[in-house]
């Protein structure tokens, strides 16, 4: 019995020691350089979004600085750092070079993977600075090409999360396969159960989902509470300071966990990019990641110095997304209207409609801000994509009549003559058929306004909303 339980515990050292042919140094190598990467893609997240800000005035947006620095302030190759200003101890390209992998380990082809990535947003930070300072983006064209460059460091934001995740579940493999001392164990498996629920809340917030969180809210601050008494238990000052900081932060990331559910009010400079963003990448990130000395950055430094037998925690990377221009004002006049190929298309209604719709073909109908008025019983409207060409198919509905189905706004513009009911209620509602590249689908809509002048809308479509405009002849 005595032979085999030795027997046994010799294969969990020999397991613990050589996981996917990778030891305890080497596992936290790997973590310590996709920690610095989280970091490195942090400080050029900051980047893109104020170029997104820059180019969108170009369109109709009034943006807000959100970051006060630029490309020259900071070093050629974010990754590099020579002079150590952004990063804890050693620059991700140092680390990288230092990790000794076997060739053919998964390790060793994620890490490489994850260094590719890093070095194409790194090149793409300067080549969407370079090309915004060159060109006139008062051309659609050009201000295109930079929105495509801006949706290819998205991607690529998103592959690194991607491959991040691959990390964490080999680092998970290791794990399993420890069999440290039941003191450090009991710690460990403490910090598992703060990990493990804050990563399920913000990919949840990634996701763009706020509900059934509360489980894991409870699971969080169970865990709190759990690291509370354990540290009450004990009498090793450094152990004591150490982890009442891990606590600190990790209370605070709790409280806004709760605000985030329980409020949608988020600042104004971030409203464009929404309440998940804003907590998922401004608030609760800094108080869990190195940019903030936060609960992660805690816990690891205490791994560290304590030469815990456990791999260190990933850090939780920023999800970036590119910000399309939306209408500050829904009309403006234009100085001249588009030019129009086809020819006119004149639609006649065959029933008087009485009420504005809640709902069509299954959708939710979403009224718009603004509404058209004519005093005459025609009216000539001009429909063609807003600015940019992204692949939006649409469909069009006049009163409850489809008038367009399946029309690509990427060919030439439509132009209709609307004969409208005097008596009754006029709408045209926007249902997209896709989602393009650039969700949700946006119509620009332009018309002959009774004082005088063109006027143009702008309609917004997705696979859930349409958007209505009502026209009353006045």
């Amino acid at each position: 019995m005595r032979i085999r339980i030795l027997i046994s515990s010799i294969c969990l050292l020999i397991c613990a020691i050589s996981v996917n042919g990778q030891n305890l140094k080497q596992i936290n190598n790997v973590v310590e350089y996709t920690n610095e990467t989280v970091h490195g893609m942090f400080i050029i997240h900051r980047l893109l979004e104020l170029n997104n800000q820059d180019i969108n005035k170009y369109v109709d947006l009034e943006g807000y600085k959100l970051n006060a620095f630029g490309n020259s302030d900071l070093p050629k190759d974010i990754f590099e750092d020579p002079k150590l200003e952004f990063y804890r101890r050693v620059a991700p390209n140092t680390i990288y070079k230092s990790i000794q992998l076997p060739a053919n380990s998964e390790f060793s082809k994620t890490v490489k993977r994850i260094n590719g990535i890093c070095s194409q947003i790194n090149g793409l930070r300067f080549s969407v600075a370079d090309y915004i300072s060159s060109n006139d983006l008062n051309s659609p064209d050009k201000l295109g090409a930079v929105y495509e460059m801006l949706q290819k460091c998205e991607q690529l934001y998103e592959n690194y999360y991607g491959e991040r995740a691959y990390i964490s579940s080999l680092r998970a493999d290791y794990v399993n396969a420890v069999s440290g001392g039941a003191k450090q164990k009991e710690l460990f498996n403490i910090y598992s159960r703060l990990y493990e629920p804050l990563n399920i809340i913000l990919y949840d917030m990634k996701k763009n989902k706020d509900y059934d969180l509360e489980g894991h809210i409870r699971n969080f601050e169970s865990a709190i509470s759990e690291l509370e008494i354990y540290v009450r238990s004990k009498t090793n000052k450094r152990l004591v300071k150490s982890n009442t900081n891990v606590i600190k932060k990790a209370k605070d990331i709790l409280s806004l966990i709760r605000s985030y559910v329980s409020s949608s009010s988020i600042p104004v400079e971030h409203t464009l990019y929404g309440k998940f963003y804003y907590y998922h990448n401004y608030k609760i990130l800094h108080k869990a990641n190195y940019s903030g000395i936060g609960m992660l950055y805690e816990m690891n430094e205490f791994l560290r110095a304590s030469n815990s037998p456990y791999p260190m925690f990933l850090e939780i990377p920023h999800y970036y997304k590119v910000i399309y221009p939306e209408r500050k004002e829904k009309v403006s006049i234009l100085s001249e209207a588009p030019q129009i190929k086809t020819n006119t298309e004149t639609v006649i209604p065959e029933a008087v409609v009485m009420e504005i719709p809640k709902v069509y073909e299954e959708r939710e109908v979403i009224a718009s801000d603004y509404t058209v008025y004519t005093n005459k019983t025609e009216l000539e409207v001009e429909l063609y994509d807003h600015l940019l060409l992204d692949g939006d198919i649409v469909s069009l509905s006049f009163n409850g009549e489809w008038v367009l189905r399946n029309h690509s706004l990427e060919a030439e513009p439509k132009k209709l003559k609307l004969t409208l009911n005097p008596n009754g209620k006029n709408y045209l509602l926007l249902h997209a058929e896709n989602l393009g590249r650039r969700p949700p689908n946006t119509i620009g809509l332009s018309y002959l306004a009774p004082e005088g002048g063109r006027k143009k809308i702008l309609l917004r479509s997705d696979l859930e909303k349409s958007e209505l405009i009502e026209i009353i002849v006045q």
